[in-house]
C-alpha cells in the first residue's frame, strides 16, 4: 500500500500545484486518490453528471466537450498534463461538459470533500487554481467572442491556441504535437466536418499550414494566421 500512495504523491509533485507541497501533506492526499488510465476518446464523465470529485491530468491530455440543444459537440478546452478539470474544482452541483481523453492518458481523481479538506490546509494551492482557472477561462471567453465569425478566423484563432499548449518548433514552422482528426478540428472551430476540411484545405493552399501523417498540423506562417485570428 506504501508503494501505492508514493507513486500516486510522484505523480501529484510533477504538477505545478502541487510542487511545494511537504512530502507528509502531499501522502495524506494521495492516500486517497485513484489513479486511471483511459484510452483515446474514453469518457471520463457525462455533461450533466454530478460533481462529485476532482480530477487531475498524470499523462496524456483531455478535452472538454459541450454539446447544445441540437446535439452538436463543440471542442472548448484542451487540459495538459499537470491541471485540474471538472466542475468539482469550483464546485458546480453538476458537471457543464464532457470530459474525453484527447490520447491514451493517465488521470487522478479525489473526492470532493477531501478536496475540500486539502483547500482548507493548503491555502496557497486556492490561488494556484485561481490563476489556472483565471487564464483557463480567458482564454474560453475569447473562444466564445468568436462565435458566428468567419469560420477562417475561428480555425486560425483555434490553431494559434493549440499550438500555444502543444507544439514544438521545426524548421519551417511549429508542429502541433497533438495528432488530430478533422472532426477534431471541426469540433474545435465550431463548424461541420465538410467545411472545416475545405477550410483546413484553403490554409494548406495559401501555404498557411502543411499537414503529416498521423493528424499533425505544422504552422508554416504564424503571423499570417494571427491577422486572421483577429480580422473582423
Amino acid at each position: 500500500m506504501t508503494n501505492v500512495i508514493n507513486s500516486i504523491a510522484e505523480k501529484l509533485r510533477r504538477s505545478p500545484l502541487f510542487q511545494d507541497v511537504a512530502d507528509r501533506d502531499l501522502e495524506g492526499v494521495a492516500a486517497r486518490c485513484a489513479v486511471t488510465t483511459y484510452d483515446r476518446d474514453a469518457l471520463i464523465f457525462q455533461q450533466g453528471d454530478p460533481c462529485t470529485q476532482v480530477f487531475i491530468v498524470d499523462r496524456g491530455q483531455v478535452k472538454i466537450v459541450f454539446q447544445d440543444e441540437d446535439g452538436r459537440e463543440v471542442i472548448i478546452e484542451l487540459i495538459d498534463a499537470g491541471q485540474a478539470f471538472g466542475g468539482g474544482v469550483l464546485y458546480f452541483p453538476a458537471q457543464p461538459a464532457t470530459a474525453r481523453a484527447m490520447e491514451p492518458s493517465t488521470v487522478i481523481s479525489l473526492t470532493r470533500e477531501h478536496y475540500t479538506e486539502f483547500l482548507r490546509e493548503q491555502p496557497a494551492i486556492t490561488l494556484r487554481l485561481l490563476t489556472m482557472l483565471g487564464h483557463r477561462h480567458y482564454t474560453m471567453l475569447q473562444g466564445q467572442a468568436l462565435a458566428g465569425t468567419r469560420v477562417e478566423r475561428r480555425l486560425a484563432f483555434v490553431l494559434l491556441k493549440i499550438a500555444g499548449q502543444f507544439s514544438e518548433p521545426i524548421e519551417d514552422g511549429r508542429r502541433i504535437t497533438l495528432s488530430l482528426t478533422r472532426q477534431d478540428i471541426a469540433s474545435f472551430s465550431g463548424t461541420t466536418l465538410e467545411t472545416a476540411i475545405r477550410t483546413l484545405s484553403r490554409f494548406k493552399n495559401e501555404s498557411l499550414v502543411r499537414t503529416e501523417r498521423g493528424g499533425h498540423i505544422v504552422l508554416l506562417d504564424e503571423k499570417r494566421l494571427r491577422e486572421l485570428a483577429q480580422s473582423g
